[in-house]
């Protein structure tokens, strides 16, 4: 294995345990939020309410060692929990591995995982959280515009900040010519969705509006199904959203292949 391998493989290693925790504090934020409960304080058991000690909170690990039960009150713990801690471990070493050990490459995880969390306290909540996604914009042009510096190339960030920017005016626009048919976090979330993939060239920026909208169809139908109506069904655009950035980044997807730049 080379040197180069090596680093993106100790990279990869690290995001992903970084990821899991991040995963783990993401499905308390949505589970307080969702029950209107404050987000001081240390974790408890939904179920019995007892204190959890840091042996108990230890991602996907304290899971499977608990066999899926509560240590106090033995009632199941919801495989939610895990599967969002594996999934966002998945997502930071996905990039990684693609893109190689790098500041754009962190750049890229830190986005995608930024994402990722206000889809995931969206699907509960119904709401993009705003500290979330001011937090991600900060992180996410800091830290491509020091790829950029380090690079001394600065052709990749102008494109990425020209796709968020064509985003925001694209959703805004939507916005208002629907009255409120798109909702205000999704102007905000769309510049976020579009910065990385411009970073990776205008195909990425297109291949990523089309696997969301494929995404979103799929998430219509789902809940029409579910819900037995086909009008009035409320789609949660945040998800779509970010599970079209996040597989466009991990598979590197370019199209139509002479826009990859």
């Amino acid at each position: 294995m080379s040197p180069a391998q090596l680093d993106t493989l100790a990279m990869a290693l690290v995001l992903g345990a970084v990821a899991a925790n991040l995963g783990s504090f993401t499905t308390v934020v949505a589970h307080r939020e969702g029950t209107g409960s404050t987000l001081a304080g240390r974790s408890r058991c939904p179920k019995c309410s007892h204190e959890l000690s840091a042996r108990d909170l230890i991602p996907i690990v304290s899971w499977v060692l608990l066999r899926a039960k509560c240590r106090h009150c033995h009632r199941p713990i919801p495989i939610r929990y895990p599967a969002t801690e594996a999934a966002f471990a998945a997502i930071a070493a996905g990039v990684t591995i693609q893109h190689g050990a790098s500041l754009a490459t962190l750049a890229l995880v830190l986005t995608c995982l930024g994402v990722a969390m206000a889809a995931r306290i969206d699907l509960v909540t119904q709401t993009l959280p705003n500290p979330i996604l001011a937090i991600t914009a900060m992180i996410g042009i800091s830290m491509f515009s020091l790829a950029a510096f380090a690079d001394a190339n600065w052709t990749d960030l102008i494109r990425g900040l020209t796709a968020a920017g064509i985003a925001f005016v694209v959703a805004l626009t939507v916005y208002g010519l629907t009255r409120g048919g798109l909702g205000e976090g999704d102007v905000k979330f769309a510049p976020l969705i579009w910065l990385p993939l411009g970073w990776l060239g205008w195909g990425a920026a297109f291949a990523g509006y089309l696997v969301a909208a494929g995404v979103a169809l799929i998430f219509a139908i789902t809940i029409a199904i579910r819900q037995r109506r086909w009008r009035g069904v409320r789609l949660p655009l945040g998800p779509a959203l970010a599970s079209g950035v996040i597989l466009v980044v991990i598979a590197d997807l370019h199209w139509p292949a002479e826009l990859s730049r």
